[in-house]
């Protein structure tokens, strides 16, 4: 095993951490998805966030249902409810990303704030806000695989 940097874990605590806490948590939220996609459109960005968080050590590895995860900590369903970053959460070193979900019509969600956080306890209490994009059928004229998803919704499948 590499030994870890103690540059990132200060980095977030000193920087990042304070920057988001101050944001409403919708606006946080959507930062941190935004920013996700940003690296991953940097050639290496993944690669990068993978030197940094990923940890592999087989005492970690799970197998459960036939399935082997890298580890057992995981990101729950809700925090990319569109599949908008999923491969830069991967490489961030969960053992698995549940993303979004598909609905035939776009959802309104919940009201506002969905969520809260406590700066105090460092805890957040969620109503998850189920907001989607819906599935759209896409027009003749773009392309489709044989999933029937656009040809934008299979490149980010296969990115």
């Amino acid at each position: 095993m590499r030994p870890k940097s103690t540059a990132p874990p200060i980095m977030y605590r000193k920087l990042i951490k304070p920057i988001l806490f101050a944001m409403n948590i919708e606006r946080a939220h959507s930062t941190v998805l935004f920013l996700l996609r940003m690296i991953g459109k940097i050639p290496g960005g993944r690669a990068l966030l993978r030197a940094i968080y990923r940890t592999e050590h087989p005492s970690l590895e799970r197998e459960v249902f036939g399935l082997r995860f890298p580890n057992p900590i995981g990101l729950a369903a809700g925090f990319d409810r569109n599949g908008e970053a999923f491969r830069e959460l991967s490489a961030l070193g969960f053992g698995f990303v549940e993303i979004g979900t598909v609905t035939p019509q776009p959802q309104a969600g919940n009201s506002r704030p969905a969520s809260s956080g406590c700066p105090q306890t460092g805890r957040s209490s969620t109503v998850r806000d189920s907001t989607t994009r819906g599935y759209t059928r896409p027009s003749p004229s773009s392309a489709t695989d044989t999933t029937g998803l656009s040809s934008e919704a299979t490149s980010a499948k296969t990115r």
